[in-house]
């Protein structure tokens, strides 16, 4: 379970609990087919990326790298600046390359990965707070399900920035992931993780495009425990660091179709000894990705 293509995961991107997107329900009257649309939110996309790495861990870096995704969320409590809601998703990667899988079986063989998460989000004011437990498992039997509880903060510190520019945030976030079961992302003892992530981002001006927007993602992954541990199964601290920028365009859709998006960026991921080791020496990747996002 150490060899480097016997590893897990993804990379929800840090933090899979999602704010829900609603109209505040306050003593005014309000139709029950109002409230209720309005209490629901609904996401979807997918991605296609270079090479897939997950909390710097390789899964993949030959053929085509496919990730398509969704998320159902509703709102259960909404009043002033605090509301409270529930979500369940799933996240997937499909791979060209089946070097990896552990079938035969034409229909399952590229599905490398299958992620089901629920989670709940609780913001107040500029700060939220999730949890949500993942299980990511592995159609194409390419490793065992691993089961995962990750708690998060986020805060919004958009708005303090206005010496900056005005629509300028940092976006930052933390992370804290348990393991449980009996398998782990790294393929060996179960572990926790922690990560530290920010977003600089701003609106860019543009003639020909609307609703542009620069950022520059970062992020720090470390072990708290036992997450990232080498050949030897001594643990390492630091995991990775990845920089990179993205840019993000809102698509020209009727409103009434939702919210869409497309996204680029390229990404520099730095590796500590222990992912460097699982990555056959190789301390320092460039992974590009693309995709298409719908909020609705």
């Amino acid at each position: 379970m150490k060899q480097a293509r016997q590893h897990t995961r993804k990379a929800i991107v840090s933090g899979l609990a999602v704010s829900l997107c609603i109209q505040t329900v306050q003593a005014q009257e309000i139709t029950p087919e109002d409230d209720f649309a309005s209490r629901l939110s609904f996401s979807a996309g997918f991605d296609v990326v270079s090479q897939y790495y997950f909390r710097g861990i390789i899964q993949e870096d030959q053929g085509f790298i496919f990730q398509p995704w969704g998320e159902l969320g509703i709102t259960l409590y909404e009043y002033d600046d605090v509301s409270f809601g529930v979500s369940t998703g799933m996240w997937n990667s499909f791979h060209g390359d089946t070097s990896t899988s552990g079938t035969v079986d034409d229909t399952t063989e590229h599905w490398y990965e299958s992620d089901l998460y629920f989670g709940a989000n609780l913001d107040y004011g500029k700060l939220s707070f999730g949890i949500t437990h993942l299980f990511y498992t592995s159609p194409s039997n390419a490793f065992g399900t691993v089961s995962e509880t990750d708690v998060s903060v986020s805060y919004d510190d958009s708005g303090m920035w206005s010496c900056i520019c005005e629509d300028f945030a940092l976006s930052p976030s933390i992370t804290l992931a348990f393991e449980s079961g009996d398998n782990a992302a790294d393929g060996g003892d179960t572990g926790t993780y922690f990560e530290f992530g920010i977003e600089p981002s701003f609106p860019l001006e543009s003639s020909c495009f609307d609703n542009l927007t620069l950022s520059f993602p970062a992020a720090l992954g470390l072990s708290v425990s036992d997450y990232y541990e080498d050949t030897s199964g001594s643990d390492e601290t630091f995991g990775f660091l990845q920089v990179g920028t993205s840019l993000s365009l809102s698509l020209p859709v009727r409103n009434e179709y939702g919210i869409w998006s497309l996204t680029g960026g390229v990404h520099v991921l730095m590796l500590g000894d222990a992912t460097k080791e699982m990555n056959n020496g190789d301390g320092t990747e460039f992974v590009a990705s693309i995709g298409i996002g719908l909020e609705y």
